[in-house]
């Protein structure tokens, strides 16, 4: 008796090339489903680089602006550097120090 036939346990398919049955343990002992091994993936987001040191500053001089105060001049610096390598164009930014440091730490953490 196949799946098509009714069987509610589901113990036979049937093939479609030739209406054989097939018990589905049978499937599953084959090779090629032993063959597969799990495989782990890990997700790793990028290191802070200088681009995004660059923006945080841009904002937090904005921010200093928007409360009618003086923005620190290395926020001032480090805003205009990053407003410029934008029209510039310059798509490749270095690891910051503490970026560096975030990638020593996930290499040795495996």
């Amino acid at each position: 008796m196949t799946a098509a036939d009714g069987n509610s346990t589901g113990e036979e398919i049937e093939s479609n090339n030739n209406n054989t049955s097939v018990r589905v343990h049978d499937v599953l002992q084959s090779e090629e489903i032993n063959s597969f091994k799990r495989k782990t993936v890990y997700l790793i987001r990028h290191a802070e680089s200088e681009e995004n040191v660059d923006m945080a500053s841009l904002f937090d001089a904005a921010g200093a602006i928007r409360k009618f105060q003086l923005p620190r001049k290395q926020d001032t610096k480090r805003g205009l550097k990053f407003v410029y390598s934008c029209i510039a164009g310059n798509t490749d930014a270095p690891l910051s120090h503490h970026g560096k440091r975030q990638v020593c730490f996930t290499w040795f953490g495996f």
